[in-house]
């Protein structure tokens, strides 16, 4: 597996780079708004995204959503329960394969009503539900 933590800029603000080594396809999970960030290590594993993942709708996780859609040809897959424009609504249990690596879509609801984790491996992105250094945030509405 090839697996990227990518500082995306901001407030501890992180993208990840998922994909099979022997396969080739990727998934993009919160893409950086600028794809410099990330897209150097698309090219240099001479990747295939097929999936950009929004963890949850806020706008530090789904800013770089479009563009990376433009650069990549990967189609965006978010919450069933989020009001993203996405290819793929996915649900709790739900699961997508990058080549030999199945990813499980966990619903989360806390941070936001439509947060999600994502299991791939044996690697879990947490988007918000977990922040680095500390439980995910849960003060943004009841």
């Amino acid at each position: 597996m090839i697996f990227y933590q990518i500082d995306a800029g901001g407030d501890r603000n992180f993208c990840y780079l998922m994909a099979d080594r022997d396969g080739g396809r990727a998934a993009i999970f919160d893409p950086a708004a600028d794809p410099a960030r990330y897209f150097p290590l698309v090219e240099k594993h001479r990747l295939t995204v097929a999936y950009i993942v929004a963890t949850h709708g806020h706008g530090d996780h789904t800013c770089g959503i479009a563009e990376a859609k433009r650069v990549t040809g990967g189609e965006i897959v978010a919450s069933s329960h989020s009001h993203i424009a996405a290819d793929i609504f996915v649900d709790d249990g739900d699961t997508l394969s990058v080549d030999c690596i199945t990813l499980r879509f966990i619903h989360t609801p806390g941070h936001t009503d439509d947060s999600m984790c994502i299991l791939g491996g044996r690697k879990l992105i947490t988007g918000d539900t977990l922040f680095v250094g500390k439980v995910g945030g849960t003060d943004f509405g009841e």
